[in-house]
């Protein structure tokens, strides 16, 4: 296994650190299919007591009930969470409009303080390729931040004028670097993580491994046979056989059958999927 915290997140947290004193809110992104596995480590370390928003981010690919679960987890927490479907504006409006309530008080604070109007300003933060600069473009209604889908798009912090009482920060990815191998397994699954930190067939196997775990009902109708009772590495062969991938002489091509399962659960072909819920963070 390679380095998975690499010093440009080092250099991120850092820049969080000498920045969050002057942000009003944070905007604080998870990926829906993952949100605890998608939360840095250290991030309450750094807020220091800031408000912020949690942000569950490709709502589209997450299981309905699931996600249900976890918007119920959070505000039992006391925290106020958004579930956004980008491709469909989905929760956009919501979230717009808390903005700008938490816009208003500041200007009215201020007013009373007599203290100068500026903007609300607002940083968004998350692990790397969890649709940080997706969200800040879909709330700008442009393309004002850079977008991609390999981890470590965005490399320096950015910030994006929506309006003349929203501001945004935008920032490079960030991950703990206490996280164990099963976690990073996981976020390289969801493609959280740059393309060969962990092989692929190791992140096939702890994919499958969750999968089979719950009900994944596209699986079947993308690979022609149920997940239920196989263990995993019969699972990467089935796929395998679904797709193609035989070597000369009609072996497996394992690692071929392991990158099209990804790329399949990456696009959600295997339907909507949520990797954990909130009884497992309980217990």
């Amino acid at each position: 296994m390679n380095n998975w915290y690499p010093g440009l997140m080092v250099k991120t947290r850092k820049e969080l650190q000498d920045n969050i004193s002057m942000i009003d809110l944070l905007l604080e992104v998870r990926d829906a299919r993952i949100p605890v596995t998608s939360r840095p480590r250290d991030l309450d370390q750094l807020l220091k007591g800031q408000d912020r928003f949690i942000v569950l981010s490709r709502g589209d690919l997450a299981d309905k009930e699931g996600t249900r679960q976890w918007g119920d987890y959070f505000s039992s927490k006391g925290d106020q969470v958004f579930v956004l479907d980008i491709p469909r504006r989905e929760g956009l409006s919501e979230l717009k409009n808390s903005m700008q309530e938490k816009a208003d008080q500041i200007k009215s604070y201020r007013q009373k303080k007599e203290k100068g109007k500026r903007p609300l300003r607002i940083m968004v933060a998350g692990i790397p390729n969890v649709g940080k600069s997706t969200l800040l473009n879909a709330l700008a209604g442009r393309k004002m931040a850079k977008t991609g889908n390999v981890a470590g798009t965005t490399r320096g912090k950015q910030w994006l004028k929506v309006n003349s009482d929203l501001s945004l920060l935008d920032t490079p990815g960030i991950a703990g670097p206490d996280q164990d191998r099963e976690t990073g397994l996981i976020l390289a699954a969801v493609g959280a993580l740059r393309e060969g930190v962990f092989d692929n067939l190791e992140v096939a196997y702890e994919l499958l491994k969750r999968l089979s775990q719950i009900r994944v009902p596209g699986f079947e109708d993308r690979y022609g046979f149920p997940l239920e009772g196989i263990i995993p590495w019969e699972a990467l062969e089935g796929v395998g056989r679904a797709r193609g991938c035989f070597q000369p002489g009609g072996a497996i091509y394992l690692e071929k059958a392991a990158s099209l399962l990804l790329q399949d659960f990456r696009k959600g072909y295997l339907g909507r999927v949520t990797l954990e819920y909130p009884e497992e963070e309980e217990t």
